[in-house]
């Protein structure tokens, strides 16, 4: 088994395998699947919050599901880079501060580009 073993913290060290990326605890235990279990309900709730909240105020499903893949992969990367000790309250806790974001994003749709593409939830651009 290859690997190469990198310090990320005083107290957390990274094993990176051919096959997968392990997170290991500070006195060596391999808590991987329970780090990537927090990690994948923490991105699948975060995700279903951003795209439930963004459904209803400006775009379409088509830029909806654009931007909550963006917020997806850059939680997962932020997590697995820099904070190998991201938990499921953390995202949480995004989630909630992104849902007092959505007002202001909203009222800046109805403002400023609704009269630019003459209704409210005009796509701006389409993937299909």
């Amino acid at each position: 088994m290859m690997y190469e073993k990198a310090s990320t913290s005083p107290t957390a060290e990274v094993e990176i395998e051919r096959f997968g990326v392990y997170i290991l605890s500070h006195n060596g235990d391999t808590s991987f699947p329970t780090e990537a279990r927090t990690v994948v309900v923490s991105f699948l709730l975060f995700s279903l919050s951003f795209l439930s909240l963004h459904s209803s105020i400006c775009q379409p499903v088509n830029v909806m599901v654009l931007h909550g893949a963006v917020w997806g992969f850059i939680i997962i990367f932020y997590y697995f880079l820099f904070l190998n000790f991201i938990c499921l309250y953390t995202v949480l806790a995004l989630a909630l501060l992104c849902s007092f974001f959505f007002p202001l994003h909203r009222s800046y749709c109805n403002s400023v580009l609704s009269p630019l593409h003459g209704t409210t939830n005009q796509p701006i651009f389409s993937l299909v």
